[in-house]
């Protein structure tokens, strides 16, 4: 899995959608002006959520997008994968020996990562109540409970 600006420029979207789509569609002109995201770009990314069908459309004067089903449905891992397909393999070979020896460290870091994204939703996005993964809690939770290094009098210069 790899993350970019076309996956975030596509969450961005979903979210504004999700916030704005009421009884009305959303149009990308809209999108573009509140979310500063190129018109363009937002056509190739929709054409894409069409195709995985997170989104629906309208075409004509009044036309626009809405959500394809229901925000609490829709998982932040679907709407990566959507606009930044998986690729098999390694691009670009091994470019030293640490490469092979750290490949298995990355696989683990993109399989945790994508495994957290699939346990959040679009809803959670739009509404700011994200799940922290557990590993970060407790290291949260860690740096809070560690005890501060005090400087004594060397603290403050007067």
């Amino acid at each position: 899995m790899k993350l970019t600006t076309n996956g975030q420029a596509a969450l961005t979207a979903m979210a504004d959608i999700a916030m704005h789509q009421g009884t009305a569609l959303v149009s990308l002109i809209e999108i573009s002006a509140r979310q500063k995201i190129s018109t363009s770009h937002l056509q190739k990314l929709f054409r894409k959520l069409l195709g995985s069908r997170l989104v629906r459309s309208v075409h004509g004067r009044y036309g626009g997008y809405r959500l394809g089903r229901d925000m609490a449905s829709i998982t932040i891992a679907d709407i990566i994968l959507a606009v930044d397909a998986p690729r098999s393999g390694r691009t670009g070979g091994v470019r030293g020996e640490l490469d092979s020896i750290t490949a298995d460290l990355w696989s683990g870091v993109e399989v945790f990562l994508l495994d957290y994204l699939a346990l959040q939703t679009l809803e959670q996005v739009v509404n700011g109540n994200l799940d922290m993964p557990k590993a970060a809690t407790a290291a949260q939770n860690a740096r809070i409970a560690a005890p501060s290094l005090s400087l004594g009098h060397w603290s403050s210069f007067s």
